[in-house]
């Protein structure tokens, strides 16, 4: 209990903890072969990362265009000498990748701090024992049987696996966890991966990247039969924990494993009855192309695939639970519970408006997705769709239950998803039921689309209904305004999740927009600059208000709308925004970009954005990191006024350079707070940045009228 020490030294170092590359308790490396069919049933067997294992063409070998002739390049690796045929090239490339130098002979471990690759994108977490408040005796019996379960923390990297590392284990003795020794569990291969890992031993400018993307945790039920409810204690192995995640710049698939069984000192083998560890789960879209439930077949326009619409997968998943109907029409249906995963279908160039525009991009030209290729502005059988889609999977299938989608034709999707969907979703369970209520996906393009999913729908994928869920309201619910004018056009790209604050039947969201993918954009004029947007719902479920005419935004930050205020314009002692208005915006100045995620805390808002330099790139030592903290109803800034005693407070300071994380707090006692208590104030905002800097502030709490009763409050 207490503020966090950022100023103590670590544990351990998980670099030096990596087991032998081969040998007697070799690294447990598992990698994804399911191109050739679907497993049968999951959760299935993995298969092993070995050169005994995999073959040429797995490896992508023909894709690659990797013969006999590019053995020379792998010369950057280490010694070719005895590498002669494309069989010597594959044995060398996997003993590299599991942690040996890159020869012909026997492995010769690369050793401590060697094997581990940068992770660089992907943010960890921590799988402990089951924790998701779940009521139902199956999952009590569930959480009990895993209440001391070994803590790993996941994290992907750019070796090609998303690691597991031991973070600790539960000692009965001690009434507590350990601190873990950092060694690596295990690490999994997705397929996109693998069908490029042979560019690793050669790639020594950074071209590939590989398992890139940030890794979630979830407790979910997988329903043995469509029409199942959970049941009694008995069935308490039918929850499992999921742990899955996008690739982001390593490629354009999701997966997942059931990672909820791991084995300890006093269960080896786990615990008993649960499954095996780990398990695979799915990918997608999955590798066998032969399979609808991978391409889409029957569910997307004729010619299209799921592969079609995906982007690089920077949109994190977020898994929640919604109700359906199996194969019954409406009235008084029964309903059963599906645990989804929901994220928007990523980035690719051609969805990102703040290239260049080219509307006469050829099809064949498309197809090349390179990060100098132009916005794709055409509106056309052939406008690609890639990064154009929302989608929801079943965690149970990995199957779709829900899509929403660009098209031209209104009857196969929807024309003003015209920008890819990189930020991860925002979902709201507003009733505490347990079940998701209402989405928010934000775009590049500057705007915010709801979808509200609090009704029960069809289950497409165990009877009949459509993946599109008509009865599940969806529209654009703010627009912000775009600079066509500007020399180059500027639109607000939301890179970032939207944040919320239920306060009373009014639903407060944020959301900063920035140029993540060119970080260095500087531009001509004020038109070009970014905002960070403050506003409410006042009709989350979509109960009162007509919906937005089609095309059209509810609300806008437009010239002649009255729906935004400049904070600026906003004077006395922390004044809202004035009727009509529902919300304000914060603007960046030149070049400024709002591109971390977003905490509220207690009414304060806080977030991070990234000025560049002329001298530097955002992945050196060079540009402008600062900290945000205001008040999330009128906006005014929480640090100390820099312009003296008479002067408001300050909404922003700077803490370093490079790009900053997302703000951390870390919650001091309840009871120290000044604001409702006795002693300091020790609750505490945390930001690093690329360039190593540390920043953290001490703040008393707001005293914005919430009481604290217990830890499980926040």
């Amino acid at each position: 209990v207490g503020r966090l020490q950022v100023e103590l030294p670590g544990f351990w170092d998980a670099a030096n903890q990596v087991p032998p590359a081969e040998g007697a308790g070799e690294r447990k490396l598992y990698v994804s072969l399911y191109g050739g069919a679907r497993p049968a049933s999951i959760p299935a067997t993995l298969s092993e990362f070995q050169a005994a294992t995999l073959s040429n063409a797995d490896l992508a070998f023909t894709e690659l265009g990797i013969d006999a002739s590019d053995i020379p390049d792998y010369e950057v690796a280490g010694d070719t000498t005895g590498i002669a045929t494309p069989d010597d090239l594959r044995q060398a490339i996997i003993r590299y990748v599991r942690g040996c130098e890159f020869n012909a002979g026997p492995c010769v471990d690369r050793g401590n701090g060697q094997k581990l690759w940068d992770i660089f994108h992907s943010n960890p977490v921590v799988v402990g024992p089951p924790n998701a408040g779940t009521g139902g005796d199956a999952y009590q019996a569930f959480a009990n049987n895993y209440a001391h379960r070994k803590r790993i923390i996941y994290a992907g990297s750019n070796g090609g696996f998303v690691h597991g590392f031991d973070a600790g284990e539960f000692d009965l003795s001690a009434g507590g966890y350990g601190r873990g020794t950092g060694t690596e569990v295990f690490g999994f291969m997705a397929h996109p991966a693998r069908r490029q890992i042979a560019e690793l031993p050669r790639d020594d400018s950074r071209t590939y990247y590989y398992m890139d993307g940030s890794v979630q945790a979830a407790d979910v039920w997988l329903y043995p039969t469509p029409t199942s409810e959970p049941g009694d204690a008995s069935t308490w192995n039918d929850w499992r924990s999921v742990l899955l995640g996008g690739m982001r710049q390593g490629g354009r698939a999701l997966w997942a494993l059931d990672v909820t069984n791991p084995p300890d000192s006093l269960n080896p083998a786990g615990v008993a009855g649960g499954p095996a560890f780990p398990g695979y789960l799915w990918e997608f879209p999955c590798e066998d192309s032969s399979a609808p439930e991978c391409t889409g077949s029957g569910v997307l326009p004729v010619g299209r695939t799921y592969a079609d619409y995906m982007g690089e997968t920077w949109s994190d998943p977020i898994v929640t639970r919604v109700k359906v109907r199996v194969n019954c029409g409406t009235g008084s249906c029964p309903t059963y519970d599906r645990w989804v995963a929901i994220f928007g279908a990523g980035y690719d160039p051609l969805a990102d408006p703040n290239l260049s525009h080219n509307a006469s991009t050829s099809p064949g030209t498309r197809a090349t997705d390179t990060l100098t290729d132009d916005y794709d502005a055409s509106q056309d059988a052939g406008t690609s769709r890639a990064g154009r889609a929302i989608f929801m999977i079943d965690v149970a299938s990995g199957e779709v239950l829900a899509m929403k989608r660009y098209d031209t034709d209104v009857t196969q999707g929807n024309p003003e998803m015209q920008y890819g969907f990189a930020a991860a979703p925002a979902v709201f369970d507003l009733n505490f039921d347990g079940y998701a209520d209402v989405i928010y996906l934000a775009d590049l393009g500057g705007n915010l689309w709801k979808w509200v999913v609090h009704a029960d729908v069809p289950d497409p994928i165990n009877g009949s209904g459509d993946v599109d869920q008509p009865e599940w309201p969806f529209h654009k619910i703010f627009t912000a305004e775009s600079c066509t004018a500007c020399t180059p056009a500027h639109y607000h790209s939301f890179f970032t999740a939207p944040q919320g604050a239920l306060v009373g039947p009014e639903l407060y969201l944020t959301l900063g927009s920035g140029e993540r993918a060119d970080l260095e954009r500087i531009p001509a004029s004020s038109g070009g600059h970014n905002r960070y947007y403050v506003f409410r719902d006042g009709d989350p479920l979509e109960r009162e208000l007509p919906p937005p005419a089609a095309g059209a935004a509810r609300f806008t930050d437009a010239a002649g709308s009255s729906d935004f205020v400049d904070v600026d314009t906003l004077t006395g002692s922390c004044v809202p925004p004035p009727p009509p208005a529902v919300g304000f915006y914060v603007e960046g100045e030149a070049g400024e970009k709002f591109i971390t995620e977003t905490e509220i805390f207690f009414g304060t808002v806080l977030t991070g954005s990234y000025t560049p330099s002329a001298a530097a790139s955002a992945c050196e030592a060079g540009g402008t990191a600062r900290l945000y903290g205001f008040d999330l109803f009128c906006g005014q800034g929480v640090f100390p006024a820099s312009g003296g005693p008479s002067s408001p407070p300050d909404r922003s300071i700077v803490v370093g350079t490079g790009l900053p994380n997302r703000p951390r707090v870390s919650v001091g006692p309840i009871q120290s707070q000044s604001s409702g208590g006795s002693g300091g104030c020790s609750d505490m905002a945390i930001v690093i940045t690329s360039d190593g800097q540390t920043f953290s502030q001490e703040n008393c709490r707001p005293n914005s009228g919430i009481q604290l009763e217990s830890w499980r409050d926040l």
